[in-house]
């Protein structure tokens, strides 16, 4: 359900001691993203952009911002198990690099 990711943003969001949420899942023709923040230092829309665009559809705004990546570009990926880790792994070390983040999620800022 495309509607769930928005709306567990929305809830993690509000969790105490987090700024930026990203969530994500996998459709039949798609990977899906969805971005909310309140951190007045970055701009999820920008971030977003800057980190799928290239190979999806991707913006937004500062505290809110989605993503899309097209699965036609991963043809040779049967298992949606095996697309998760040849893709959303280097795709969130992106995102952790743009807004900063080491690989265990702390905060290099």
């Amino acid at each position: 359900n495309r509607d769930a990711l928005p709306q567990a943003a929305d809830l993690l969001i509000n969790l105490e001691g987090i700024s930026t949420a990203l969530v994500y899942g996998i459709t039949d023709e798609s990977i899906i993203m969805s971005g909310r923040n309140r951190d007045l230092r970055l701009n999820l829309g920008n971030v977003m952009s800057e980190a799928f665009s290239d190979i999806g559809d991707a913006g937004g705004h500062a505290t809110m911002a989605a993503a899309s990546i097209p699965l036609h570009v991963f043809t040779n990926v049967r298992e949606k198990e095996d697309l998760l880790h040849l893709v959303i792994d280097p795709v969130l070390q992106n995102f952790y690099r743009l807004v900063g983040l080491m690989e265990d999620g702390e905060s290099e800022v």
